[in-house]
């Protein structure tokens, strides 16, 4: 950022306070104040360790992951078929060199999967609600799907489980769900979904043409020092130190970090509109988060909100 416009942000947060006094936000009185809430958590890593990927023990997506990484470390490729075996871009370790992982497109092939599908069934339409098969009760992958198609439902497909499913249809494609109870035993019978609704369970079988996805790893250091140099660059959205804020600033900063969250309504202070400038939110309007802060060596996952106050 420009020293012009730090120096107009300090104006603002300053002299600007008493420029507006009685005008809520930037726009004028017309509009309501607005609340700004700077979420500052400590994360107890060292760079390295947060920067690693780990996988879970979860049979939809860690085992998975752990398969593809089994494959691929140091040199090798891993395939799967309309689905990606593990995340692209995260770092692993292996024999005391590190990696990123990458993962590309390299073709198509035809496959035959099961798709699943659920329809409404109400209590006073049969007597065999009584016997469905509680969702709590299904594995893991199977009980995800159900909720997936479950929470398509009942958005009409506009809920945040859109993408993942297809004209109202979920293909198992993972192998926890290929070879999961909905993919053997639950077609035609009734699932319950904790007491909220009853669907029927119609599986089918399609063939599709689905992409395939190699991943593979890239090195990108061979020693520990030499990685923290490529998390640092890579993983970090802000660097400061102490000697980078003055003192109010620090103070507001500390604030964050032993609250969790500081908050001040418009017209901000000087010192907090010096601080969010120097953790590159000077410009957000409607809120950020996700952020990384590396300060005085520590890290800290930082975003800001923006809300509008009743005031």
């Amino acid at each position: 950022m420009s020293p012009s416009r730090r120096r107009l942000l300090h104006a603002f947060g300053s002299a600007g306070t008493a420029a507006f006094a009685g005008c809520n936000g930037r726009f004028g009185g017309s509009s309501p104040a607005r609340e700004y809430a700077l979420d500052v958590d400590r994360i107890d890593a060292s760079l390295v360790a947060f920067a690693l990927y780990e996988p879970g023990d979860d049979p939809v997506f860690g085992r998975p992951a752990r398969t593809a990484l089994d494959e691929i470390l140091p040199t090798g490729t891993h395939t799967t078929y309309g689905y990606e075996s593990l995340p692209e871009d995260v770092y692993v370790r292996h024999d005391g060199s590190y990696y990123v992982t990458q993962v590309v497109v390299t073709g198509r092939k035809a496959v035959t999967r099961r798709a699943v599908e659920l329809t409404r069934v109400d209590e006073d339409e049969t007597d065999e609600t009584a016997d469905a098969v509680q969702v709590e009760s299904l594995p893991q992958a199977d009980a995800r799907v159900l909720k997936i198609l479950h929470s398509y439902e009942w958005t009409d497909g506009r809920g945040s489980v859109s993408d993942l499913v297809d004209d109202g249809r979920y293909v198992l494609r993972r192998p926890a769900e290929a070879n999961g109870r909905l993919a053997t035993d639950l077609d035609g019978r009734l699932v319950a979904m904790d007491e909220i609704a009853t669907y029927r369970v119609d599986v089918a079988e399609v063939t599709l043409t689905e992409p395939a996805y190699t991943a593979r790893a890239v090195e990108v250091a061979t020693s520990r020092d030499g990685f923290a140099a490529v998390a640092a660059a890579t993983r970090v959205d802000c660097h400061l130190g102490s000697s980078d804020l003055s003192a109010s600033e620090r103070d507001l900063l500390e604030q964050a970090v032993a609250r969790d969250v500081y908050r001040e309504t418009e017209p901000l202070s000087g010192p907090f509109v010096a601080l969010l400038d120097a953790l590159g939110l000077e410009s957000v309007e409607d809120g950020k988060t996700g952020q990384v802060l590396r300060y005085d060596e520590e890290l800290f996952r930082y975003g800001l909100y923006v809300n509008e106050t009743d005031d």
